[in-house]
């Protein structure tokens, strides 16, 4: 029996989610239903994985990547409601009910949203029909957070094993700061084939270093790595996924990566 790994709700074919491993706005095609409840998914799905998709938007336009669910189209219903991601902030505009309803959603899987003016503003001056339009934050490094989630994601498809990654999964969450749990990281020269733009995600665990981290690269270029635990003790384990997505192919073939938390802290 599968939980989701944010919230723990038990998984049944109700609550269930097609999670991407790696994001569907940049390509990704990799998915398990096994990792998170549909309300996580929605919710990381308009923070942390709208950041990303914004980030790369134009160079996942520019290279046509193929996506499992249609492009939306531009004629808006105008009886939903507007969602948009600014920066740290959520831009939602509706009827007073709609809106109030998406932030207690949000409320629910992050708890630190500030909400209080919010909800005094539509208690006091809205009706639930009435158009209101507000502006949300909803934490920081969105975007590094959102490369986390997919170090994770791949973790736990490879291994159901998740006492391992409570800090990372708090981090994700906005609960925890970003202390060096997920950073870029540069990229030796020459390792991609010619032609190939590939998403390239990398997990090792070592015991004897008592390390669990993973590479995860995007379109060739842009390189993190995530410390997903940095008091691993289980069997030394490396997973591998390269997926091309010009030619929309996963690669078998490998490319070795290397990682030195110890160079890495003293270069900060």
């Amino acid at each position: 029996m599968s939980a989701c790994y944010s919230c723990h709700t038990i998984l049944n074919k109700k609550n269930q989610s097609a999670e991407h491993i790696l994001p569907n706005s940049i390509g990704g095609v990799l998915k398990s239903y096994r990792l998170l409840c549909r309300r996580c998914n929605w919710a990381y799905g308009m923070t942390i994985d709208a950041a990303l998709a914004k980030e790369f938007a134009a160079l996942a336009a520019k290279l046509h990547i193929n996506r499992d669910r249609p492009t939306p189209n531009t004629m808006r219903n105008p009886d939903k409601p507007i969602i948009q991601l600014e920066d740290e902030e959520l831009h939602i505009s509706g009827s007073a009910m709609q809106v109030m309803q998406i932030v207690a959603g949000l409320k629910r899987k992050f708890p630190y949203i500030d909400t209080n003016s919010l909800d005094a503003s539509y208690q006091n001056d809205n009706t639930p029909d009435q158009h209101i339009s507000i502006k949300l934050s909803v934490g920081s490094d969105l975007l590094l957070r959102s490369v986390a989630k997919i170090a994770v994601n791949y973790y736990l498809m490879k291994t159901r094993d998740s006492h391992y990654l409570d800090e990372n999964i708090s981090v994700i969450d906005g609960m925890k700061k970003n202390n060096a749990h997920v950073h870029p990281y540069p990229l030796p020269d020459g390792i991609w084939k010619e032609g190939e733009v590939a998403h390239l995600i990398i997990v090792k665990g070592n015991a004897l270093l008592r390390q669990l981290h993973a590479h995860v690269v995007l379109f060739n270029t842009y390189s993190y790595v995530v410390m997903l635990s940095g008091v691993y003790d289980g069997a030394d384990v490396e997973y591998y996924y390269r997926y091309d997505v010009v030619r929309g192919k996963e690669m078998k073939d490998s490319i070795s990566l290397e990682y030195n938390r110890n160079e890495y802290l003293l270069s900060i």
